[in-house]
């Protein structure tokens, strides 16, 4: 150990933005970099930013409006990355609720971290003719405070972030609005450092984002190590819940991770209606990619995710609970779930059949066959690994697919239907969210 380079990585949150810098250290990526690691904690994302201006830690992980109250400050913090360039927040209530209009007069839980959560609120209601004034407010400590208070009716609503976001809705609580369902262009994450600190250790900063690359690549195609990371670093122990986070994130990372220039831009604007000094600030300056592009165009990238043993996420029964786990939030997936009990049987070249049941508006996806073996009980699902992946990739549709005969239901017409719906709603999804990512 004697040997590597000792430096501080923070992050101020337990949510899955910072799971790349937790997979780079636990699968030694950061050690096989010459990199002696230290992840750290630091609780407020306010409090990240002084103790990397007062040189105490030399890299983070935090959101944009953070970084731009620091710089407004004298500070000269830039990203060297991008993380999740989009809003991923929502806005979840009390079962009872049913619009964002009904929050009028409601009681909304509150943080004190400012920054992403106060520009959040009201930008995603404002369009329902709500603003955080027609609420009543209650302080929350954390996301887990506002479960708890939504449970107890102490609060009405209040705005979460995965994993607490589906921890919510396994409460009861409904979703009333997603704001990944917009693709809102915003800098909520990347590593970054000060101006001064790298222009002295470049060396330290090319090393810190290869790993940071490379974290990503670990997240993307390693399924088991990105859970034990939530379970470490986020403290999630439900399993299902831990699947949806890993899932859900896994759309966001990028293999080639730029900071978001729109998203930049957006969170100018919203400083500069707080503070006019904000005008000064350019989005130029508040990047310094010269190693990712460095990386990007040596082909390293590209070469990471060669050697990759899989880039798909998982195995094949991991990528199809992920992906219709998901499709199953949407208005298209909840047809599907509560339309008629099914049970299903997905038969993949070279692998073990996967049951999929459909009960009470609950879905299960379980590996093995379907236990209703008798004629018409259940729907069987023939399919290739390539065209399922194409599928929940938003890459090929499932009526197309069908089309080609790469796709083949041998079932009762309607349990055909249920599942084309799902799969057809996990098409959906990952395609908007792929071009949006594109854009």
């Amino acid at each position: 150990m004697s040997s590597l380079i000792p430096v501080q990585i923070a992050y101020a949150a337990l949510g899955s933005g910072s799971a790349p810098v937790w997979c780079a250290k636990e699968a030694g990526i950061f050690a096989d970099e010459g990199l002696d690691a230290q992840v750290l904690l630091v609780r407020e994302s306010g409090r990240v930013a002084e103790a990397l201006l007062k040189n105490e830690i030399h890299f983070a992980n935090i959101a944009a409006p953070l970084v731009v109250a620091a710089n407004l400050k004298g500070g000269d913090l830039v990203y060297l990355t991008g993380g999740v360039n989009w809003l991923i927040q929502s806005i979840i209530a009390r079962a009872e609720i049913r619009t964002p209009a009904e929050l009028r007069g409601r009681t909304f839980g509150v943080s004190h971290s400012g920054g992403v959560d106060n520009f959040l609120v009201d930008y995603l209601l404002k369009p329902h003719g709500v603003i955080s004034a027609d609420m009543k407010h209650r302080s929350i400590d954390n996301q887990p405070d506002a479960i708890a208070k939504l449970d107890r009716g102490e609060i009405d609503a209040a705005l979460f972030s995965p994993p607490y976001s589906f921890e919510a809705v396994k409460h009861g609580h409904r979703v009333l609005i997603d704001s990944g369902d917009y693709w809102i262009d915003y800098q909520l994450g990347g590593i970054i450092a000060r101006r001064s600190y790298i222009e002295q250790n470049q060396h330290v900063a090319r090393k810190v984002v290869r790993a940071y690359v490379r974290g990503i690549c670990c997240y993307r195609t390693d399924i088991q190590l990105a859970l034990s990371v939530f379970r470490k670093y986020s403290l999630i122990e439900d399993d299902s819940i831990a699947r949806q986070c890993y899932h859900a994130a896994r759309r966001y990372f990028q293999q080639k991770p730029y900071p978001s220039v729109p998203g930049l831009h957006r969170v100018l604007a919203e400083a500069g209606k707080v503070d006019p000094a904000a005008v000064s600030l350019h989005v130029e300056d508040m990047m310094d990619c010269r190693w990712l592009a460095e990386l990007h165009n040596s082909g390293f990238i590209s070469e990471v995710y060669a050697d990759s043993a899989n880039e798909s996420g998982g195995d094949v029964l991991d990528i199809l609970r992920g992906a219709l786990e998901l499709a199953g939030q949407t208005k298209r997936g909840q047809l599907a779930l509560h339309g008629h009990d099914e049970d299903f049987q997905l038969e993949i070249d070279g692998q073990a059949p996967i049951h999929v049941e459909i009960r009470g508006g609950k879905l299960a996806v379980r590996a093995g066959p379907s236990p209703r073996q008798e004629p018409l009980h259940f729907t069987r699902v023939q399919i290739d690994g390539a065209t399922l992946q194409a599928i929940v990739g938003g890459q090929l549709s499932p009526v197309a697919a069908m089309e080609q005969g790469k796709l083949y239901l041998r079932t009762r017409l309607y349990g055909g239907a249920l599942i084309t719906i799902l799969l057809r709603a996990a098409y959906d999804l990952a395609r908007d969210r792929r071009l949006g990512a594109e854009e």
